[in-house]
């Protein structure tokens, strides 16, 4: 019963789908709604025409009012799924209303269905006040009263059974009922949509005013940065000038020492940036990748910080497969073990513990050390550009940077949890473990 219900659906979804020049969400709703209502009218159309044949024939049938009204709205049902779907309507409520004159003028006002034929004016209006602007509801409204005025004329004859003209009066009080809580329905519906549409400008407002933030103290940053190794580089070309035209050989190689290493720092300044500029940008084809054999190849790459430290380290055996950029997680992971062996401080058993813990439905994994730890008020700072607890650290500061971000383009989050300075940390992440 599922399977043809979504068969169904998708169906009627395909005969109701708006034109793709339709780009506007309101628009594309009431398009496909327009679509809807039509297609309901015209199957109505042909139950009634099909459930008088066997009185009238097909000929009697199809010509009648019900025929009319039938071949009337499936040709005016095409353009309700285009940018003229307003146009359709007007056509289908014009139509849709003469369908009614032209049966009381053609069959008369019989007790028996003259007065059901009434329900054809009111409904006209009723669609067209949904879809239409008022001055077009206002001019169906007058043409409706002048027809309705010149029945007699024609021909025809109004119903004047008491009791059908009550029983359409009330019908068509419950349709406006139904109608008025249908427009408010759509109402709520498009202030739902509204407000959804605030809150995501809010949220993208937000996070570009972050983003500003970021760059004006990645500009400050940088410049300084940069400069602090050049104005080494020129400080010690003088001095090695100097030294040179002195002979001094040893103070020589002292300076081209210091030199070198400025150099290698305004290099791995530079490298780290551009490292970081292409996050997001540039990627591998994500794949499954195994963290346990992944954690094993990232302590390889770190062999010798490690071993210099005498640090040792737990890789949980279990950890799950991973879906991802293979070369970014690495990246990931060897950030953070080279964190944790770094920052060891005067720990005499230093160690750090790769691995993974459930908390509901999601799978959290971290990466633990007993070292320095980190002091509560600085947790969200350390992630951020160029953000370093100590200065005289090594390192540049854009580490924990590009491992948040690799995280948030893979759709994770990653956090820090420590009690304070002394007492280690454990850097959380999570990622997509589904392809």
């Amino acid at each position: 019963m599922t399977h043809y219900r979504n068969q169904l659906s998708q169906f009627w979804d395909l005969l109701t789908a708006p034109s793709a020049s339709l780009r506007d969400v309101g628009e594309q709703r009431s398009a496909r709604l327009a679509a809807s209502f039509l297609l309901i009218i015209a199957v109505l159309d042909l139950w009634g025409a099909i459930a008088r044949v066997p009185r009238l024939g097909w000929t009697g049938a199809l010509t009648g009012g019900l025929g009319v009204s039938l071949f009337s709205t499936l040709a005016a049902y095409p353009l309700t799924r285009t940018k003229w779907y307003h146009a359709a309507i007007f056509i289908f409520s014009v139509s849709f209303a003469a369908t009614g004159y032209y049966s009381i003028i053609t069959e008369g006002a019989q007790a028996d269905h003259g007065a059901i034929i009434l329900i054809y004016i009111p409904i006209s209006l009723i669609v067209a006040s949904s879809f239409l602007s008022p001055w077009a509801v206002f001019l169906l409204t007058g043409l409706n009263v002048g027809a309705y005025i010149s029945v007699p004329f024609f021909g025809g004859t109004l119903p004047e059974n008491i009791n059908a003209q009550v029983g359409v009066i009330t019908l068509i009080g419950f349709v406006l009922i139904a109608l008025a809580n249908f427009q408010s329905n759509l109402e709520k519906a498009r202030l739902k949509d509204l407000q959804e549409v605030n809150q995501h400008l809010q949220a993208v407002s937000k996070q570009l005013e972050q983003q500003v933030a970021e760059l004006e103290r990645f500009t400050y940053t940088v410049s300084h940065d940069l400069k602090s190794p050049l104005v080494t580089i020129k400080g010690f070309l003088g001095m090695l000038k100097k030294d040179i035209q002195e002979d001094q050989q040893r103070k020589i190689n002292t300076d081209i020492e210091r030199i070198e290493r400025a150099a290698e720092k305004m290099g791995t300044l530079l490298s780290e940036l551009l490292e970081l500029s292409r996050i997001g940008r540039i990627a591998h084809s994500p794949e499954e990748v195994d963290l346990t054999k992944l954690a094993f190849a990232s302590l390889e790459m770190l062999n010798e910080r490690i071993h210099s430290n005498n640090v040792t380290v737990h890789i949980a055996p279990d950890l799950p497969t991973v879906y991802g950029d293979q070369t970014r997680l690495r990246e990931v992971l060897e950030n953070l073990i080279d964190n944790a062996a770094k920052y060891m401080g005067n720990q005499p058993n230093p160690q750090i513990e790769i691995g993974k813990r459930i908390s509901g439905t999601e799978t959290i994994f971290y990466v633990k050390d007993n070292g320095m730890g980190i002091d509560p008020q600085f947790h969200a700072k350390i992630f951020g550009l160029f953000e370093k607890l100590n200065p005289a650290s090594e390192g540049t500061g854009i580490g924990l940077a590009l491992v948040k971000r690799i995280i948030e383009t893979h759709e994770g989050r990653i956090w820090v949890e420590s009690d304070g300075p002394g007492k280690g940390s454990t850097f959380c992440f999570t990622i997509n473990t589904k392809g």
